[in-house]
């Protein structure tokens, strides 16, 4: 499903944004934070599936996993497709674009390991479109991260073969452009396990090559794994990260700072909240930093994290705000 959202005042009519690639760095845009917004969603329009895919995307039973970002005037969309949503030798990603805002499609990429590929990841950095997912192995009853990929699109209208970069087991998580560099969280570890799991924050100057900031080898150590994170106007770190594993701190989410003068240095909460928001993507509008999660209807989750309750229970896709 995609849909479009809008911040807008309370006395304008909601615009759809035209295509011409925008930013998605909040730098990049002066926003009156004199002025009280209102959020206006527009109504869903479903991309996967639909007669709009263009020919030649096979889609499976299970759609998942998606991102989306401009580049070039065009919107592109990648997306997990797979019989089911356990890991197999049958998953595919898929790339598509669009010229007009999702009204129609076409054909970009088709990514296919002979084993599961998920968190598809797209970068723009420098006038390059880059994509990162990683691959999650064929057992459907265990979670194998086993490497992390990447491809480019050529200048042709291609993409560059796959190719596998960082440590193995890694899995990324937020990759984002700000304050002329590339920031990524990852985790790695005993996910599911005995032991602990790792978010580890890593920069770049060139999409390429990665170095922990600060060389400090990780931020976090507990049961916390999807750790989305954004920046303050004035280049402090605020980040959300699912703790589903559970900890000393407890289980459901963590919130974590850093200054702007040593962003390696988190500071999270001692006390997890116990509701879960999984797939947390943070962005800022103005002063307010927002999150785009899911919800767990009927929660909550912690502090003692039962999985079992917690699968059974309907979930929501919801909009939040930090306070």
């Amino acid at each position: 499903m995609f849909w479009i959202l809008a911040c807008t005042t309370a006395n304008h009519e909601m615009e759809i944004p035209t295509l011409d690639s925008p930013s998605d760095d909040p730098s990049d845009y002066e926003v009156d934070t004199t002025t009280s917004y209102t959020l206006q969603i527009s109504e869903p329009r479903w991309v996967v599936p639909s007669d709009s895919l263009p020919t030649g995307v096979e889609e499976k039973a299970s759609n998942n996993n998606v991102d989306i970002t401009f580049f070039r005037d065009r919107l592109y969309l990648a997306w997990r497709s797979s019989p089911t949503h356990f890991a197999g030798e049958e998953t595919e990603m898929w790339v598509i674009s669009s010229p007009d805002m999702g009204q129609s499609w076409a054909l970009e990429h088709q990514i296919a390991l002979e084993a599961d590929v998920r968190e598809p990841r797209f970068l723009v950095w420098e006038d390059e479109l880059q994509l990162i997912m990683f691959e999650a192995g064929t057992n459907p009853l265990a979670f194998e991260p086993l490497q992390m990929w990447r491809t480019f699109r050529l200048e042709s209208g291609d993409w560059s073969q796959e190719e596998t970069f960082g440590p193995p087991e890694t899995v990324p998580w937020d990759v984002k452009a700000r304050n002329g560099k590339i920031w990524m969280t990852t985790y790695d570890g005993e996910h599911y396990g005995d032991g602990d799991v790792y978010v580890r924050f890593w920069e770049s100057e060139d999409g390429r090559n990665w170095s922990y900031v600060n060389d400090r080898p990780y931020v976090y150590v507990g049961g916390v794994s999807e750790v989305a994170f954004e920046f303050t106007a004035s280049g402090d770190l605020w980040a959300v990260g699912r703790n589903e594993d559970g900890d000393d701190t407890g289980a459901g989410t963590n919130i974590c700072f850093a200054s702007a003068n040593d962003l390696s240095d988190w500071t999270c909460s001692a006390e997890a909240d116990p509701e879960r928001y999984d797939s947390p993507e943070l962005f800022r509008h103005g002063d307010d930093i927002y999150m785009a999660a899911r919800r767990d209807v009927g929660g909550p989750f912690g502090p003692e994290g039962d999985l079992l309750a917690y699968s059974l229970r309907p979930k929501r896709s919801a909009l939040y705000r930090l306070n």
